[in-house]
């Protein structure tokens, strides 16, 4: 609780920072985070999330990612003013909670359904802890339920869910063709993904 609290703390200076700004380059609000003792993949998921809940805008799209491993990163951060943005964003989350507590988790993006029969396939964490570790269990519970999902949400995710190396966990999940990372920055989970009927609601993932 005390880590989460420290990160949240973190994740209002960022966004206060960006408010005072109004409108300011990664650059900037980078040169800005290292003043502040905030390393830069640290911002980069703070982006992420301040994102997320629509408290902030990226205008002018990302750099290109230089690596799968590295969280993308904004060309420009702009504060999202109107209470309309966030009461929009608001119900969107209350409505997703609401159908993981009545149906099985359903992903919040749009994408083509997988095929019926896959998604009845079931498999038990016994079977899959004798092909892969606990860590990778994890993951691949996770995308069990949120077949696509940002690189940046997904890193966070399992760190929150107890795995110490998330970026190790999803080169394994690469190597094994479980999943593919597309432009920009966001991890798809293939036909080849084991699949493990052991939903978790969203707010397991909140801080």
């Amino acid at each position: 609780m005390q880590e989460g609290e420290a990160y949240r703390r973190l994740l209002d200076k960022v966004a206060a920072k960006v408010e005072e700004a109004g409108r300011i380059s990664y650059e900037e609000l980078l040169k800005w985070a290292g003043e502040e003792s905030i390393g830069e993949y640290t911002l980069r998921v703070i982006l992420q999330d301040l994102l997320d809940e629509g408290r902030v805008r990226a205008p002018e799209g990302f750099y290109e990612a230089e690596s799968i491993l590295l969280p993308p990163a904004p060309k420009v951060v702009e504060y999202a003013k109107t209470e309309k943005e966030k009461v929009k964003v608001e119900e969107a989350a209350e409505e997703l909670i609401k159908e993981h507590e009545v149906h099985e988790v359903e992903e919040a993006v749009e994408q083509p359904p997988l095929e019926e029969e896959k998604r009845k396939e079931t498999i038990t964490p016994a079977v899959l802890e004798a092909e892969v570790s606990d860590e990778l269990e994890k993951a691949v519970e996770y995308l069990s339920s949120y077949w696509s999902v940002g690189v940046l949400r997904f890193l966070s995710d399992l760190k929150k869910m107890g795995v110490e190396d998330p970026q190790q966990v999803l080169v394994k999940l690469k190597e094994r063709g479980f999943i593919e990372v597309v432009e920009p920055g966001v991890v798809n989970a293939t036909d080849k993904l084991p699949r493990i009927r052991k939903p978790r609601l969203l707010a397991e993932f909140t801080i």
